[in-house]
C-alpha cells in the first residue's frame, strides 16, 4: 500500500493483540503477521511470513480516462 494515492488518508487504526494483522479497504482484505506503517512517508509494508490477500475489482466504465493502467497501483511480492 502506498500513500501516493493523493487524497487517501488513514481514518482509523485498530490494534488488538500481537500478530495476525488484517487490513481491509472496502471488499479488499490483506492478512499477514506484521504491518509496519510509516506515517511520515505514507508507505505501509506487510511482512513476517505468509501474506494472503483478496482483491475485488471495481466495475468501471472503460471509456472513462481515469481507468487507465497508469494509476501507479503496484504489488510487490518478496
Amino acid at each position: 500500500m502506498s500513500g501516493s494515492g493523493g487524497d487517501r488518508q488513514v481514518r482509523r487504526i485498530e490494534a488488538k493483540g500481537v500478530g495476525n494483522v488484517v487490513v481491509t479497504r472496502g471488499a479488499n482484505v490483506l492478512r499477514g503477521q506484521r504491518l509496519v506503517v510509516d506515517l511520515t512517508s505514507g508507505v505501509s509494508k506487510m511482512d513476517g511470513g505468509r501474506i494472503d490477500g483478496i482483491f475485488q475489482s471495481e466495475r468501471r466504465n472503460p471509456a472513462d480516462p481515469r481507468n487507465s493502467a497508469e494509476k501507479g497501483n503496484t504489488v510487490e511480492k518478496r
